[in-house]
C-alpha cells in the first residue's frame, strides 16, 4: 500500500493514479468489520464491491457449484435476488466520500 501511495504522490502532475481495494464477504462472519478496518486504514480513492459467494457458498467457482446453488435457492430468479442482496451489503462499507458510477460514467 505504501508503494501505491508513493507512486500516486510522485506522479501527481503526470497521471491520475487511483488506489483502491476489492471487498469480499468471506468469511460470512466478520467480513464487514474486516473490510471496514481495511477501508479506514488507508486513504483509498475507491472500493470495488465483489460478490463471489451467496449464503456462504461460492457462486463463481465452477458451473456445477453455481447450478447446485441455483437449484437449492429455487431457480435463477432466486439466485439473482440473493446476488443483489449480497451486493447491497457492500454498500455498507462505502462512506459518502466514495462516488458510485455506472460503466457509462453516469452517477448512480
Amino acid at each position: 500500500m505504501a508503494r501505491a501511495l508513493d507512486l500516486r504522490d510522485a506522479r501527481a502532475g503526470e497521471i491520475e493514479l487511483f488506489v483502491g481495494f476489492e471487498t469480499e464477504t468471506l468469511p460470512p462472519e466478520g467480513w464487514l468489520q474486516a473490510m471496514m478496518t481495511v477501508r479506514d486504514a488507508y486513504p483509498f480513492d475507491y472500493i470495488v464491491g465483489s460478490v463471489h459467494d451467496i449464503c456462504g457458498r461460492w457462486v463463481d467457482f465452477s458451473p456445477a457449484d453455481t447450478a447446485a446453488l441455483t437449484a437449492d435457492l429455487g431457480g435463477p430468479e432466486a439466485l439473482q435476488i440473493a446476488y443483489f442482496r449480497c451486493s447491497d451489503e457492500h454498500g455498507r462499507i462505502a462512506p459518502a466520500r466514495y462516488r458510485c458510477a455506472s460503466r457509462s460514467g453516469a452517477q448512480i
